[in-house]
């Protein structure tokens, strides 16, 4: 290759990124973070990328961030060890092994989207959105790996995409991009249609629960009405 074939700098960068994105494919629930956050956007911030910021790194994040990690690791530290979230999880167990739970996390806001209006009376779209630009709001402000991941949620809008089973197939397919092992995660799609329903009841139990638990520190004002 002369130099005048060479990629720009631009490009090159570019392509690292794109490269590396398979590995912020998919963090998981991030829709029931959403709207399980305050309206203050610096919590919502920190929440969403909370997966995507370790270590020292955490130090360095803007202070309106840290409520949000705190938020984050305590609804994953509830939902973790709920057992509707075990029920669902034993229900796909038998094929899934070890992955059935991180499959009840995505499954769970698929089932969020679509049931959408028992939670929150703002659309979802519309709270979507707000969602979206309060994170490009705070994109300079996020360090450069949870950066990256940000930008791969926006570009495929994963938030509208877990509506669809066709959009859950392909979180699950780029997550099981992100696996050691060689496993395709896409045809657990048809394990969640074989048990949609009792994947439907657990979730409108376990929302109300997890309101619950978080009142007042993440739900003190209606959470369907925090991003308006």
């Amino acid at each position: 290759m002369t130099k005048d074939q060479q990629p720009s700098p631009s490009l090159r960068h570019w392509s690292l990124v794109i490269a590396s994105f398979a590995r912020y494919a998919d963090s998981m629930n991030l829709l029931s973070h959403a709207l399980l956050s305050p309206p203050d956007h610096g919590t919502l911030v920190g929440n969403l990328i909370a997966d995507w910021v370790k270590g020292r790194a955490r130090l360095a994040l803007p202070e309106s961030f840290h409520p949000g990690l705190t938020l984050h690791r305590r609804i994953d530290a509830f939902t973790d060890t709920h057992p509707l979230v075990e029920h669902c999880s034993n229900l796909l167990a038998p094929r899934w092994g070890r992955y059935s739970t991180v499959l009840v996390d995505i499954l769970f806001d698929h089932c969020l989207a679509i049931d959408w209006h028992h939670f929150c009376p703002l659309p979802r779209r519309d709270f979507i959105a707000s969602v979206y630009a309060a994170l490009r709001a705070h994109l300079a402000l996020i360090p450069e790996r949870a950066r990256y991941g940000v930008c791969v949620l926006l570009a495929d809008d994963w938030f509208n995409a877990y509506a669809t089973l066709d959009g859950i197939a392909l979180s699950l397919t780029r997550l099981s991009g992100r696996l050691r092992h060689n496993i395709e995660l896409a045809p657990a799609v048809d394990d969640f249609l074989t048990h949609r329903p009792a994947f439907l009841t657990a979730f409108h139990q376990f929302l109300p629960q997890i309101r619950t638990h978080l009142t007042p520190h993440a739900n003190a004002i209606p959470p369907a009405m925090a991003h308006q």
